[in-house]
């Protein structure tokens, strides 16, 4: 993966007969000295679910032994799918950052099903 690299996951509508689409979620990929940090905005739900596995995946194939962070403080909910997933990936070592009172205990609550002491949080509101 290139560092920088974002995936935007579109949705669209048509309304008076124009189709617009809108960014609903984005996963900005950053690579620095053999780690990895995936930068999630929006809300971590159904196929923006599956999107991050797929990138989480594609990272593991090219790295398997770096280390990766996602970071969910531009996250504004995430679906049972999407604890489910942040569980096993903090399971195979995967670090996750948060920030607000919502997302640190959504953190705790994946940090309790992984029984992984130690997860990564930044501020506290």
């Amino acid at each position: 993966m290139a560092s920088g690299k974002a995936v935007a996951l579109l949705q669209g509508e048509t309304r008076n007969g124009q189709r617009r689409e809108t960014a609903v979620f984005r996963i900005h990929i950053h690579d620095r000295d053999g780690a990895t940090s995936f930068v999630l905005e929006g809300r971590l739900v159904g196929l923006w679910v599956r999107e991050l596995e797929n990138c989480w995946q594609r990272v593991l194939a090219a790295e398997p032994r770096g280390s990766l962070l996602v970071n969910l403080a531009g996250v504004s909910f995430v679906d049972s799918d999407g604890i489910e997933l942040l569980t096993r990936m903090c399971r195979q070592g995967v670090a996750l950052e948060s920030t607000g009172i919502m997302m640190n205990s959504i953190v705790e609550q994946i940090e309790r099903r992984a029984d992984k002491p130690n997860l990564y949080k930044t501020g506290m509101d």
